[in-house]
């Protein structure tokens, strides 16, 4: 699985394997470009709350652009094809 190659089993630097999935159907549901996605993922409520990082108290996770584009961009055919035969 290209989104793993390497890395621990529960995702990559600075995201964990629900926050490229939620990001990625965020991206292709919208056809959002990267500086909207890195909109939601550190702005917008609702998104935050489905991702688990929304906080009212407290440091809240911030993604960087970088971050965003080195994780999402790893999202291919065959790990999709094994979310669905979960």
């Amino acid at each position: 699985m290209k989104v793993t190659k390497g890395k621990k089993k529960t995702g990559r630097y600075g995201m964990d394997l629900w926050h490229i999935l939620v990001l990625s159907v965020v991206r292709l549901g919208l056809d959002a470009d990267y500086d909207r996605l890195e909109d939601f993922a550190n702005h917008h409520k609702l998104i935050r709350q489905i991702m688990g990082v929304e906080t009212t108290f407290g440091e809240a996770k911030v993604f960087s652009m970088q971050s965003i584009k080195d994780n999402i961009r790893l999202l291919d055919e065959e790990t999709l094809r094994q979310i669905n035969e979960v």
